[in-house]
């Protein structure tokens, strides 16, 4: 892999709106006026659409664990949201870039998960509780 597909993707789980799942190697920034994102899976690369998808979940580094600091500085600098899916799955976590308006927002599990981040899709959220901003 090139120095500069580190810097610049990672790997995540897929997540659909119909429920499936696939683990691919996406770019780390998403553009909000973008209509499909590049993946790589193993060798080779597509694209694939930006609708349908439900959120990109960031995978942490093989071995990382949570870092309690970087989660509480999250915290701070962000509002606990409690985020329900039209599927009714529901997440916990912080966030400093949510605006209803943009095509989805970074979120930072409070759960201490396998994720590091995920990329949520307003478009698959059903609502959302702000605990505090």
């Amino acid at each position: 892999m090139n120095p500069m597909n580190e810097q610049t993707e990672a790997l995540a789980i897929l997540h659909y709106e119909d429920g499936t799942t696939e683990q691919a190697h996406v770019p780390i920034v998403i553009d909000d006026s973008a209509e499909v994102i590049t993946i790589r899976r193993e060798d080779r690369s597509s694209e694939i659409p930006l609708i349908g998808l439900k959120a990109i979940s960031f995978l942490r580094a093989d071995g990382a664990s949570s870092d309690e600091e970087e989660n509480t500085h999250q915290q701070a600098e962000g509002g606990v949201l409690n985020v329900e899916f039209q599927d009714g799955e529901v997440i916990r976590g912080s966030s400093d870039d949510y605006l209803p308006q943009r095509r989805g927002f970074f979120l930072f599990p409070l759960d201490r998960s396998k994720n590091e981040k995920i990329f949520v899709f307003n478009s698959a959220v059903s609502s959302i509780e702000i605990e505090k901003f």
